[in-house]
């Protein structure tokens, strides 16, 4: 079956034409990254990867479209280990300035539920944890012990018996959690990993090369 029939496209008499056509797209290319910048994904740039294991098995689809809607800029999220797992991939590695006021607001409710009116103060904070300092060591101990039961990364700075201080993590993590809990109410989960990831294809064409 012949589809064209007597096919005869004089190129050369139209050069001229097909010279402008493709100028044409090279400009709209060039003025697309002028104005709205190269959208390079998370295996070039980097970012961060969250681990979340469920206790009951999860709807990808479900998670993935709670996620994306929270501010974390690009992000992929898959099944991890099987079907109650979740593995997050965000080109951020620190919670954007807008959001890191309320997840800072949300640990210090939380020591405030643990123990009213209890003194605390902030010995460093910094993109991805806080440190405070409480009282005395027993104050530290049971609001680690309860931080940790309540889901948040913290952690006694030392083991040293008159320790008075603890890390809390504020990390996207953090956020990922505050969101997902208002939505997904019957299906109770925790943070295995958050770490920060560098650019993977970068690494791949440096050992390639």
């Amino acid at each position: 079956m012949r589809v064209f029939h007597n096919l005869n496209v004089d190129f050369l008499g139209k050069r001229k034409f097909f010279y402008m056509f493709s100028l044409a797209l090279f400009l709209i290319g060039l003025l697309n990254v002028v104005f709205r910048g190269l959208s390079f994904g998370i295996d070039f740039k980097g970012g961060s990867e969250i681990v979340l294991q469920f206790e009951k098995q999860i709807d990808i689809t479900q998670v993935r479209g709670n996620i994306e809607n929270i501010g974390l800029g690009n992000v992929e999220v898959r099944t991890f280990g099987g079907e109650t797992g979740a593995l997050i991939r965000t080109e951020l590695q620190e919670l954007p300035k807008d959001v890191y006021p309320r997840v800072v607001k949300n640990v210090e409710d939380e020591i405030k539920s643990i123990i009213p009116n209890v003194a605390f103060n902030v010995v460093e904070k910094t993109s991805t944890s806080i440190t405070y300092s409480f009282p005395n060591p027993d104050t530290t101990n049971l609001v680690s012990e309860k931080l940790l039961a309540a889901g948040f990364q913290s952690g006694k700075v030392s083991e040293e018996p008159d320790n008075t201080q603890i890390d809390v993590s504020v990390g996207i993590s953090e956020w990922i959690k505050e969101n997902l809990r208002e939505k997904i109410k019957n299906n109770s989960f925790k943070v295995i990993k958050e770490d920060r990831v560098g650019p993977k294809v970068g690494d791949e064409l440096k050992r390639d090369a």
